[in-house]
């Protein structure tokens, strides 16, 4: 960590006493130390750190605007500020990229973006909604029928656990027209596809 984010989660030993802590362990989403306190001397502690969860999400892609909608709930045991980090892979998961955010929207307060982040969530016990669309043309995919979003909540001090979305497609390429008067073509992986206009 950092001294900026470092704060007293207890005062163990009430005053400007030092409790003298040591030992400290992390272990299963807990930290674990002995320190000194007035009443019982040098005992064991535990601090439990709850990480911010979010719901699964199920992208829909939008072939007439290049968008993809989706919403999760980032919900925080501790009601830490969060924030939100939205990657998507073209190759199933197995590379990363941060995403372009074209719009998103809380249930509760309000939220800024960045280039495949989202700050200043409100996470409460409750949760909170957001909802987002990734704009896939200005990350230049042209297609892909396996992308995948990955969404990583941070409450300032640790991630949650990823959440990663099944595979879905993109396909922003353009129509191919052959004639003004009755057929446009899109071209499909190595197959033709007609559509009557």
């Amino acid at each position: 960590g950092t001294e900026a984010g470092t704060v007293m989660v207890g005062d163990i030993y009430p005053g400007s006493t030092n409790s003298s802590p040591a030992n400290i362990t992390y272990f299963n989403n807990s930290v674990f130390f002995s320190a000194t306190n007035l009443a019982n001397g040098t005992e064991l502690f535990k601090v439990a750190i709850d990480n911010p969860t979010l719901s699964s999400v199920t992208p829909v892609f939008s072939s007439t605007t290049g968008l993809v909608s989706l919403s999760t709930t980032v919900t925080d045991l501790d009601n830490e500020t969060s924030s939100l980090y939205i990657d998507y892979s073209l190759d199933n998961g197995t590379t990363w990229a941060s995403s372009t955010l074209n719009t998103v929207t809380a249930s509760s307060g309000t939220v800024s973006t960045s280039t495949g982040r989202i700050t200043g969530i409100t996470s409460t016990q409750a949760g909170n909604t957001i909802n987002l669309t990734w704009d896939t043309k200005q990350d230049n995919i042209n297609y892909s029928n396996q992308v995948k979003l990955r969404l990583i909540a941070n409450d300032g001090y640790n991630n949650g656990n990823p959440i990663i979305s099944s595979a879905f497609s993109v396909d922003n390429r353009p129509l191919i027209r052959l004639s003004s008067n009755s057929m446009s073509l899109r071209k499909i992986g190595t197959m033709i596809d007609s559509q009557s206009l």
